[in-house]
């Protein structure tokens, strides 16, 4: 058709249907007024030479259609029968193949085959209006996923009722990290045994791992742990950094409370009471614990802390608040304890403490700034006395002591002196010329500075106040103090001074410092802390000692020797005490003022004395020879007695006696009774030696006595001797010569 030209064949072989320009080397163009369903392209076949059946189809419209002449889409693929596939796509390893239509019954899938397995996705012909991918040629079998008509996904499971539902023995959901460690790269949550688990997995699948969480078919969840005993069961620690239930539905929430380890930790949530140690707190916080020990630590941070404890103390009979510092106690509240409260009177604010003026306790009047009505008891060493306003010592807490820094390691007991380097400082005392006192063992009062402390000192670590550290030195009261014997046995009242063993003490034997007065004695037979060193109790008493060694010794050197000790001396007064009797060895005492003998229980006055007149007053005297220089009295005024003379004859005693002015003598001593009648002498009185007559005060005159039986006594008479040499006359009592006695019928 030349006119119209619309097929032709170019030179280069390029053939145009309907197109003068083919551009490539078929082309077939439409006319603007072909339809759009106008077939362009078609291929068909015949049957039987007569019918004919279109295998494809190309439209104006672009539409392609094999199996129909009539395509509805783009592609559109057509088959007569409801046996085999409707497309397939392989090659020598493999094919895939779709089926996109089947009749009811049958699957609709799309299916690739591989030589190492199957897939297939579509819908199930024996489970209908369900979406399926199986690992296999068809959904019989290894079903991976279905998606029913609700919508809702089942993996591992071909009736899913949730809209994602999982099945399987393994874990049915993981989150994995490709960063993280082999044993962790795997968070994996599964359902076993009506329990849900979230645990930590590796690519192994450790099945024995401890979940991180489980929650058992009770509802009770674990935390590190496969069996929770109740809503909530952690296995480990617990923190949070804020907890809060402040509204209804929290609060519904937490409806039984909180409760730890049974009684551990109790929150009642109907009342906001926190017990702890107890199911029933009645307070808003309330600790049951031991008594005696601490319950509630104070701390903060920071290197070397030492904690404030608050517990009960003393007995389960009488509760009381203990405060102690460091593991040590420091505080007690007994009977009546310690109140703190939001409001205690108008002149003090809500929720405050203020101190402004006194403080009484015991007391609503205080009459200065600290007043206290009742005990005070300071632990261990300090006690209010029964009197008012006293505080006295109990124990072995009995001095006053201060700190003192110390350059040498001292312990109690130990007598320190100055130390000549280090200004201040005290150390072991080699020599009395520093000394300066006694470590105090257990000090009643301590002072430190401007601070005071009650109740002793805290002891030494391993019983030694270390080099640099401070102790505390005796100032008055008394101590136990080291002491040897370099000086002698001690006896109570010696003075201690220092020994050539530094910090111990001995007996002060000459003139030296001493520390003070020994109130026990120390012969050498314990030795509590060397041996030959204990330690005895000492008043403090620090002074200079003027003693002669062998005067202090109580004895006296003759011959380069001491004698044995006969004497001690009295430190607090100063007087000589003598042990043994006192032997002068044949010397004389000069200078004697007066003696007095010991005292007489009965009178309550001296035994004997010689007063400074030189005046002898004595109970009895018994001698072989009597001088009188002077005159003799014999009893006085209100005491009139005689005097006891035994006869030469008989040896029986007589009583001689002036009675009215004249000699009278009866039988017996003088004092005791007796019936003889006294013997009265009327005869003249003989001449005396001078030749004079001898008066009643010069002799006894001889009269003669009738004795019952008719015999007769002579009385004898005293004689005047000459006056001695020193021209003094002698008294003697010597007889004379007895006149013949008559006795009726001799």
């Amino acid at each position: 058709n030349t006119t119209n030209n619309q097929n032709i064949v170019t030179g280069s072989g390029k053939v145009g249907l309907g197109t003068t320009s083919p551009y490539s080397l078929l082309s077939i163009s439409n006319s603007a007024s072909t339809a759009a369903n106008t077939p362009l392209f078609t291929i068909a076949s015949t049957t039987a030479g007569t019918a004919t059946s279109t295998l494809l189809t190309v439209l104006a419209s672009g539409k392609v259609g094999i199996g129909t002449e009539g395509p509805d889409d783009i592609l559109h693929v057509q088959k007569n029968d409801a046996a085999g596939s409707f497309i397939k796509l392989g090659n020598t390893l493999g094919r895939a193949k779709m089926i996109t239509a089947a009749p009811s019954g049958s699957d609709s899938f799309f299916q690739a085959n591989y030589s190492v397995g199957n897939w297939a996705f579509g819908s199930h012909g024996a489970d209908e209006n369900k979406f399926k991918i199986a690992n296999a040629a068809d959904f019989d079998s290894a079903v991976r996923l279905t998606v029913d008509g609700s919508g809702n996904v089942g993996i591992g499971t071909t009736t899913p009722n949730w809209l994602l539902q999982t099945a399987g023995t393994r874990p049915f959901f993981a989150l994995s990290d490709t960063g993280a460690s082999a044993n962790l790269k795997h968070w994996t949550m599964s359902s076993q045994s009506g329990n849900f688990y979230i645990a930590t997995s590796s690519d192994a699948l450790a099945t024995s791992t401890i979940p991180a969480l489980m929650i058992d078919s009770n509802g009770n969840l674990g935390i590190s742990t496969t069996s929770p005993y109740a809503k909530l069961s952690v296995n480990g620690l617990l923190a949070a950094a804020n907890f809060n239930a402040d509204n209804a539905s929290a609060t519904s929430t937490l409806a039984g409370g909180l409760t730890v380890g049974g009684t551990s930790l109790v929150v009642d949530y109907s009342s906001g009471n926190v017990g702890i140690g107890t199911t029933g707190p009645g307070v808003k916080l309330e600790v049951y614990g031991s008594y005696g020990t601490p319950l509630i630590n104070l701390n903060a941070a920071g290197a070397n802390q030492a904690p404030f404890s608050l517990g009960i103390d003393t007995t389960a009979s009488n509760f009381g608040l203990g405060i102690w510092y460091n593991s040590l106690q420091q505080a007690t509240f007994e009977n009546g304890g310690l109140a703190l409260g939001s409001y205690f009177s108008s002149n003090v604010p809500s929720n405050s403490l203020i101190v402004s003026g006194n403080v009484g306790i015991g007391t609503t009047s205080p009459m200065s700034v600290l007043s206290v009505v009742g005990n005070i008891a300071v632990s261990g060493c300090v006690q209010a006395a029964t009197s008012s306003y006293n505080i006295t010592p109990e124990n072995n807490c009995a001095d006053i002591a201060e700190y003192y820094p110390n350059s040498e390691a001292v312990e109690p007991g130990d007598i320190v002196a100055l130390d000549p380097v280090s200004s201040l400082n005290i150390r072991k005392a080699t020599s009395s010329n520093l000394v300066i006192g006694i470590v105090s063992t257990n000090p009643a009062v301590l002072f430190e500075g401007s601070m005071s402390f009650f109740g002793g000192a805290p002891p030494p670590a391993g019983g030694a106040y270390p080099v640099n550290s401070k102790a505390p030195l005796a100032l008055a009261g008394r101590v136990p103090v080291k002491v040897n014997l370099e000086g002698g046995e001690i006896q109570v009242g010696d003075r201690i001074a220092v020994s050539s063993a530094p910090g111990i003490g001995k007996k002060a034997t000459s003139s030296g410092m001493t520390v003070g007065i020994a109130l026990e004695s120390f012969d050498g037979t314990t030795s509590l802390v060397t041996p030959g060193v204990d330690k005895i109790l000492v008043f403090v008493n620090l002074g200079y000692s003027k003693l002669d060694s062998a005067i202090a010794n109580g004895g006296v050197m003759l011959d380069g020797e001491s004698e044995s000790a006969f004497w001690g001396i009295d430190e607090s007064s100063g007087q000589i005490k003598f042990i043994n009797g006192l032997d002068l060895n044949d010397f004389g005492m000069i200078n004697v003022k007066a003696i007095r003998g010991s005292v007489n229980p009965a009178t309550g006055g001296a035994s004997w004395s010689i007063d400074s007149q030189g005046k002898l007053l004595v109970q009895e005297v018994e001698t072989e020879k009597l001088k009188v220089s002077s005159e003799a009295t014999f009893g006085s005024q209100e005491k009139r007695i005689g005097i006891t003379i035994y006869d030469e004859d008989t040896g029986q005693p007589y009583c001689i006696k002036v009675k009215n002015g004249a000699m009278v003598s009866a039988a017996g001593a003088c004092g005791a009774e007796t019936n003889a009648s006294e013997i009265t002498n009327n005869n003249p009185p003989p001449p005396n030696a001078d030749g004079g007559q001898i008066t009643n005060n010069d002799q006894i005159t001889n009269d003669q006595n009738t004795e019952p039986g008719g015999e007769t006594s002579n009385v004898e008479e005293p004689v005047v001797e000459p006056a001695a040499s020193d021209g003094e006359p002698e008294v003697s009592l010597v007889p004379e010569e007895p006149t013949a006695s008559t006795t009726p019928g001799a």
